[in-house]
């Protein structure tokens, strides 16, 4: 919310929208186009989740809270798994 108007939600319309004009036409959405101007990364390339997953990861981090994969894992702390699939967003173990 921004000042009473849901702004989360409307990016999430305006991401929509984008995909869908992408999809359809092979082109930039042109009002994308405007956004673009203001924001370079207001549509990131990359999935939604690993952003979610990145945040967490972060955050745990930045608590003294995450370990890299191959640490031993005490009570109360997270760690990265290794990922056999390669996919690059974060994955977490207790």
């Amino acid at each position: 919310m921004h000042e009473e108007y849901p702004l989360g939600r409307w990016l999430v319309a305006q991401r929509s929208k984008e995909r869908r004009h992408l999809r359809a036409t092979g082109t930039a959405w042109p009002p994308g186009l405007h956004l673009t101007e203001l924001d370079p990364w207001w549509n990131p390339p990359w999935h939604f989740p690993w952003q979610r997953h990145y945040q967490q990861a972060r955050t745990l981090w930045q608590e003294g809270r995450l370990l890299l994969p191959g640490q031993n894992t005490p009570p109360g702390m997270m760690r990265l798994r290794e990922n056999p699939h390669g996919r690059s967003s974060p994955q977490f173990v207790r």
